[in-house]
C-alpha cells in the first residue's frame, strides 16, 4: 500500500491527515482535489513539477504508469508527501 500523507499547505507546519490509497485512480483524484483547493491550473502544476500537461492529465485520471519521482514533483508542488509501505 502506499500511505499518502497531506499538509494543510506547503509552508504550514506538518499538519497530516493520513489516507490510504489502493490504486493509481484514488491517488490522482486526491491530487486533483488537493489542486483544485490551492486553485492551481493543470498548466500551472506541470510547469512547477517540471512535467508535461499531459503527464498531469494522466496522473488525475488515474491512468498510465508515472515514475515515483514524477509523483514525488507533482505532490512537492502541492504541499503532499508519499510514503510507501512495502512490508507490514
Amino acid at each position: 500500500h502506499v500511505q499518502f500523507l497531506m499538509g494543510k499547505a506547503a509552508a504550514m507546519p506538518p499538519t497530516y491527515i493520513t489516507q490510504y490509497i489502493v490504486n493509481m485512480k484514488t491517488l490522482g483524484e486526491q491530487i486533483k482535489v488537493r489542486r483544485t483547493v490551492l486553485k492551481i491550473r493543470q498548466q500551472e502544476l506541470a510547469d512547477l513539477a517540471g512535467v508535461s500537461i499531459n503527464t498531469v492529465v494522466a496522473i488525475e485520471r488515474g491512468t498510465g504508469n508515472p515514475r515515483i519521482e514524477t509523483l514525488v514533483s507533482v505532490c512537492d508542488v502541492l504541499g503532499l508527501q508519499i510514503v510507501t509501505k512495502l512490508k507490514d
